[in-house]
């Protein structure tokens, strides 16, 4: 199984080590910077603990959208913020499991397919 591979699988990144930050940091098929693989590892590891306590991500991630989706429509890239207090707030639930911060939770509806930004222009 190559890196990449092994990379989307969340549960196997959960057990990574520093020899597999230290092996992966040679490989050029990805961004090889080492405090983002290393946050790859620990988000994994929140990704977890909050999909053990909830049933499953998506109902955590449905829990901040109150039962609506969250349309925001700026007409330029600049107009989209690059954090925002729904953002913050779920960050601040992954921080407590050792996850990422407001950006990282930012770009998790995006993921997920629930944008919360829209572009009204092309």
């Amino acid at each position: 199984m190559s890196d990449l591979e092994i990379g989307a699988d969340g549960r196997r990144r959960c057990g990574w080590c520093a020899g597999d930050v230290e092996r992966l940091m040679g490989n050029p098929g990805i961004v090889r910077n080492q405090k983002k693989i290393e946050a790859s590892v620990n988000n994994a590891r929140a990704f977890l603990k909050i999909a053990g306590e909830y049933g499953s991500f998506g109902q955590w991630l449905l829990g901040f959208f109150e039962g609506e989706p969250l349309v925001n429509r700026p007409e330029n890239p600049e107009d989209i913020p690059v954090t925002s207090a729904l953002a913050q707030r779920a960050a601040k639930t992954m921080k407590k499991r050792g996850g990422g911060g407001s950006s990282s939770a930012r770009s998790l509806p995006i993921a997920t397919c629930r944008p919360w930004d829209l572009l009204t222009t092309i």
